[in-house]
């Protein structure tokens, strides 16, 4: 059979890898300036809505992940100008 636990484990170690890898280039990257207090505590909560804008299934999370994303990044731009 299959080590269910094994698989699990690994996938998230995976994501969280992936996660982690991502969110360290967009923070190096240096093209926004982040404070920790007002954005990146915010952004965790942004899951909630993309899943269940989602549904919970792999392409909806990530289109649903898309449109929040240009949701915020739009937001900013018109806060900006």
């Amino acid at each position: 059979g299959i080590n269910d636990k094994r698989n699990i484990v690994l996938a998230t170690v995976i994501a969280g890898a992936l996660a982690g890898l991502a969110g360290g280039m967009v923070y190096l990257a240096g093209t926004v300036n982040y404070t920790i207090e007002k954005n990146l505590l915010g952004m965790g909560f942004d899951g909630i809505p993309v899943a269940l804008l989602g549904s919970s299934e792999p392409l909806g999370v990530i289109l649903s992940g898309l449109f929040i994303g240009y949701i915020r990044i739009g937001g900013q731009a018109m806060h900006i100008n």
